[in-house]
């Protein structure tokens, strides 16, 4: 019993050893498409009715540059004209955003060029309904084209 045991551990073991780091990265700088890194809400309690929401949003190296982010605003959520949108060193980025009742249209005056990790802060989201999770779809305009690209969807759980 003891043998089996060690040696399920030690074959456990070289397996783990053996695996190469590059497989455990689970989003790099080699995607062809857009994609959602991250996201937070401050505060991160419930019983809040305005809060923060932070996006960020990652375009490859080998993506095509983005000109606009379209988010859809879950029900329960009202989110105003305060949204500023930064590079990961804290350059802020020139855009126009349009709000159209649950369509958000965030424009960039250039475009994002590939490679750049964008933070997307949505500032004073007003809570009308407490619902667990609050899910955004968000949605990426490529330059060269009209139509938006999903590029994922964003839970904020509340606590």
């Amino acid at each position: 019993m003891k043998k089996t045991f060690m040696s399920a551990v030690v074959i456990t073991c070289l397996t783990l050893a053996l695996i190469p780091a590059g497989y455990t990265s689970a989003r790099e700088n080699h995607g062809k498409f857009p994609h959602i890194d991250s996201n937070g809400q401050f505060p991160p309690i419930r019983w809040q009715t305005n809060v923060r929401h932070t996006i960020q949003v990652h375009i490859p190296q080998n993506s095509s540059a983005i000109s606009q982010l379209h988010l859809e605003v879950p029900y329960g959520l009202t989110v105003k004209d305060d949204i500023q949108v930064s590079t990961k060193s804290g350059q802020k980025i020139n855009i126009t955003t349009s709000i159209n009742g649950s369509k958000v249209v965030v424009s960039f005056s250039e475009p994002v060029t590939p490679g750049t990790k964008l933070t997307v802060e949505l500032n004073n989201v007003k809570r009308t309904k407490v619902m667990i999770p609050y899910s955004y779809r968000l949605s990426a305009t490529l330059v060269g084209s009209s139509t938006a690209i999903p590029i994922g969807v964003v839970y904020f759980r509340i606590y």
